[in-house]
């Protein structure tokens, strides 16, 4: 009660329009019961007034009539002398004024507007409400009276009473509204964890607090940048609907009262309080209002505000209630930024993969045609000059016999065929020719026994299911992996044999390269910075640089074996048929 602010005139529909604790309905009736009990009613008073202790926004007090047995007056706020206030001792009885012509000056206020119901004489006593005094219980006779000390001990009797019934009241009251309290924000917390849905999730919080709170509208207003405008993120009420998507400026407002100052606010009538955009406060039919800040931390981002239509007040824990749902509020806009950070996070790094991957590919595509140009310049021109070299030795050989010029031909003649062979190997590993004429498993058989005359590693290989043809980009891929795992297996395996298995399915093809030599620790290799692990790692990478993955199964003493997958969406050569007779066949 202590806090409240209320409005300056008001038309009073019942008389229990205006005292909050009549939202308990079982206190309006107890209420009325009260004073039609014989103790009341032997004080032959004319009417009992229930007076509320409030204050506007520049802190003057005033009393609020709350409720009335009789006739419920039109003029319900009385401003007070402060002595009335100050003078307050919680440990006095009744007060009595016989004559409201010539009251004490603390009670001049309070006899005035007495006087003015028509009251003569009239008896005064102070309601608390959890030990503090929040408020008066006023009864007045129409007649001077000269009250005897029976009546203001039954009169302190009828405010005990009162006293009771408030505080009773209003821990009914606290216990329906901690619960529904509860109830709501189990169900926002809920929301929180399941709904990645900013308006969803601010929707259900304002849905939440106007039931709570029995508002008629809410406005969720976030601060923009540089701070002079707010954006509407969420509203709920009929008055706030044309709202959408608009912006509300922040000065001279009180929402841009709570930017400033970071803390909660309440006013008793934004139409007419000096601190208010009145002109909105009209145009939303906005009247009692109670603001809250949203804080991410510690960081005022916007505000969260309640309107009453109608002559409706705010308690003090609809304020506090305000400020739970306003941090519940920050906290999902808080999500929700942080969500949107995130997968803009996410996308980049993905964006940044995919650029690196298409880097990657076409690094290895630029690798591939320098060495084919540069076989091509090998074979067309160096080659081609030794051969001919060869014919006119030959021919000169055959001009001009002589045993010391033959021998010395004769060693010519078998370094450039030297040359040749070495010239042809060089060729062979920048480009294998058989690629681009013959296909990749034709090619793939050429360089197992081209090894095994070089290495003596024995060699098969197997094909299962029906061939298809592959893009040149994975063509070329294979084969370098391939390529590199007999290189490897070589250098570093002590094998006797390597055998390759190729198998062609509806969803993948799939090569594999084993050996039976002494194998290796696979985490070993890759976490360490040896040469073998680049050589492993350029391996996966081309193999992903064409959709595929490289898996390396290989244990100490049980030889090796390299796995490559490709799907089939990627493997097949567009524009071309499945089956192809340049794949090449089983070779067992």
């Amino acid at each position: 009660m202590d806090g409240l602010l209320w409005k300056m005139q008001i038309q009073m529909l019942n008389q229990f329009e205006h005292l909050q604790l009549f939202r308990d309905k079982l206190f309006k009736g107890q209420f009325q019961e009260l004073f039609a009990s014989s103790m009341a009613q032997s004080l032959k008073l004319d009417q009992f007034l229930l007076f509320e202790i409030v204050q506007d926004w520049v802190q003057v007090p005033s009393l609020v009539l709350c409720a009335s047995t009789g006739v419920f007056p039109s003029e319900i706020m009385i401003p007070v002398n402060n002595m009335l206030l100050d003078d307050i001792d919680e440990s006095c009885g009744a007060w009595f004024i016989p004559d409201l012509i010539d009251p004490p000056s603390k009670m001049i206020d309070l006899s005035r507007y007495v006087s003015r119901l028509g009251g003569r004489s009239m008896l005064v006593n102070q309601v608390e409400l959890n030990g503090d005094v929040r408020g008066f219980l006023v009864g007045y006779s129409e007649e001077l009276r000269n009250f005897c000390i029976n009546d203001l001990q039954f009169f302190s009797l009828l405010t005990f009473s009162m006293n009771l019934l408030v505080e009773n009241s209003q821990l009914r009251m606290d216990g329906c509204f901690r619960e529904s309290e509860s109830q709501s924000f189990e169900m926002i917390s809920l929301a929180l964890v399941e709904n990645k849905n900013l308006d969803k999730t601010l929707t259900l919080i304002a849905n939440k607090t106007v039931q709570l709170l029995q508002a008629h509208d809410v406005l969720v207003l976030l601060l923009e940048e540089g701070g002079e405008w707010f954006r509407v993120q969420g509203r709920i009420g009929e008055s706030v609907t044309h709202l959408a998507h608009r912006r509300l400026t922040v000065r001279n407002s009180l929402n841009g009262r709570v930017i400033t100052t970071g803390q909660p606010l309440i006013s008793q009538d934004a139409q007419i309080d000096p601190r208010a955009d009145q002109k909105r406060a009209i145009g939303l039919n906005a009247r009692s209002v109670i603001i809250a800040p949203l804080l991410i931390r510690e960081q005022v981002i916007g505000t969260m505000a309640v309107h009453y239509h109608d002559d409706s007040y705010f308690r003090e824990q609809d304020v506090i209630a305000l400020c739970s749902f306003a941090n519940q509020a920050s906290v999902a806009i808080d999500n929700s930024r942080l969500l949107k950070a995130l997968l803009k996070s996410q996308k980049d790094i993905e964006e940044k993969a995919k650029t690196l991957q298409r880097l990657l590919k076409e690094t290895i595509n630029i690798q591939e045609n320098e060495r084919r140009r540069i076989a091509a310049d090998i074979h067309d021109g160096v080659v081609s000059q030794i051969i001919g070299a060869l014919y006119e030795l030959e021919a000169w050989n055959q001009l001009t016999p002589s045993e010391c010029i033959n021998d010395r031909l004769q060693l010519l003649k078998q370094l450039l065929n030297q040359a040749i062979e070495n010239t042809r190997t060089s060729i062979y590993n920048l480009w294998p020719a058989t690629l681009d004429h013959m296909g990749l498993l034709p090619s793939l058989q050429e360089l197992f026994k081209h090894q095994e005359k070089l290495t003596n590693l024995r060699h098969r290989i197997q094909v299962f299911g029906e061939p298809y043809r592959l893009t040149s980009a994975i063509q070329i891929a294979v084969y370098r992996i391939v390529q590199e795992t007999i290189n490897n297996v070589f250098q570093h395996s002590s094998a006797d044999k390597i055998d390759m298995q190729i198998c062609f399915s509806e969803r993948k093809v799939s090569f594999r390269v084993s050996d039976d030599g002494q194998g290796f620790n696979v985490q070993e290799i890759l976490q360490s910075r040896h040469a073998d692990n680049f050589g492993l790692i350029g391996m996966r990478e081309r193999a992903q640089s064409i959709g595929g993955d490289l898996y390396i199964e290989s244990e100490p003493g049980k030889g090796c074996r390299i796995t490559i997958d490709i799907p089939i969406a990627d493997a097949l050569s567009e524009g071309l048929p499945r089956n192809d007779p340049n794949t090449g066949t089983d070779s067992r």
